[in-house]
């Protein structure tokens, strides 16, 4: 009985695909077309594999070879573009009084006061260019740097000659004598500063500072000097002379509140302390700073400043006014290298 069921449910199958064969022959007939023959579609498959293939292996394939691999290279040659900062979008003045230093390449141009060049991405070096008769040179180093907290130490000498030359002469009722001198004055300032600045927010910065110098000035020249006494004897001679006119030390406190707005914009509060050793008075120097980045690499300062004996009077003498105060600076090499593509 089951055998009979799947012949009848084999021949009901047979029929109706012999149906639908036909069907579809009459309707490609009407059409002018016909079914593919069992060699042709055989044919038409191998095509299709081997499309496939070829396109697998192009697409997997891989630079086996120096040349392929440059052929492949100048195919997707990358393009860069130099991307600069302007102002200072991570809140830190390197320019000003605190313990950050400059980029990594990054150069400050500054005509009337510090222009620096940065060694590496926390060392940089300085010097006040308009000193040419006294040259002078600085090394900065940022040795804790945090995220809020960052200090750094800071290294220097000054040196300086001033040639000069000088004559006088006294007439006493006994004779007279001349004296003429040529020299030079050396000074020199060697010091070393220690910064400690806090970020609280990428808006203020607090900073302090404490520093101190020796600094000597000496004269070495000689000294000529003829004249005649009241019996007509004549006096001639020459004399080496050495003095040793300052040799002290000098010491400065000082702190400073920096706030960035607008990343191009910044406001500085700064003040510092400094007295001479064995000196009993001393000096307060503050000062209100605005600083602009106008463009990529210009930047300008205008501000307020006071010099203040304390105690009154004690070191200057005298009471000086409120003075303006202007700069004006360059941040060079502070782009970078951005791929595009």
């Amino acid at each position: 009985m089951q055998r009979l069921l799947l012949v009848m449910l084999l021949c009901i199958t047979t029929m109706c695909y012999s149906q639908t064969v036909q069907s579809v022959k009459d309707s490609l007939v009407s059409k002018g077309r016909r079914l593919p023959s069992a060699r042709e579609m055989k044919a038409k498959g191998t095509q299709l594999f081997d499309k496939y293939l070829t396109n697998k292996d192009t697409t997997s394939a891989r630079p086996d070879t120096a040349t392929d691999r440059a052929e492949v290279a100048v195919q997707v040659k990358p393009v860069y573009k130099k991307e600069y900062h302007v102002g200072w979008p991570d809140g830190r003045l390197a320019e000003f009084n605190n313990a950050y230093t400059l980029r990594k390449g990054e150069v400050r141009l500054n005509i009337a006061g510090r222009s620096s060049v940065a060694l590496s991405a926390r060392s940089e070096l300085s010097s006040y260019l308009p000193l040419i008769i006294m040259p002078n040179l600085f090394f900065k180093h940022r040795f804790v740097d945090t995220r809020h907290f960052v200090a750094a130490y800071e290294t220097g000498a000054a040196f300086g000659v001033i040639p000069v030359a000088f004559a006088s002469g006294i007439v006493m009722s006994g004779g007279a004598i001349g004296v003429t001198g040529l020299g030079i004055f050396t000074g020199n300032d060697i010091y070393g500063k220690l910064y400690l600045s806090y970020q609280p927010s990428h808006n203020f910065t607090f900073s302090v500072r404490g520093s101190a110098s020796r600094i000597s000035i000496n004269y070495h020249g000689l000294a000529a000097f003829a004249g005649a006494g009241g019996s007509g004897d004549a006096i001639i001679g020459v004399a080496p002379t050495n003095f040793k006119l300052v040799k002290t030390y000098y010491y400065m406190l000082g702190g400073e509140l920096d706030y960035v707005f607008h990343e191009r914009n910044s406001v500085v509060l700064n003040t510092s302390y400094s007295r001479f050793d064995g000196h009993p008075g001393g000096i307060l120097y503050p000062s209100l700073y605005y600083t602009r980045a106008v463009k990529k690499h210009f930047h300008y300062s205008l501000g307020l400043f006071k010099v203040i004996d304390v105690p009154r009077y004690a070191s200057l003498k005298s009471e000086m006014p409120v003075n303006i105060y202007y700069n004006f600076y360059w941040i060079l090499n502070n782009g970078r290298k951005v791929r595009v593509n």
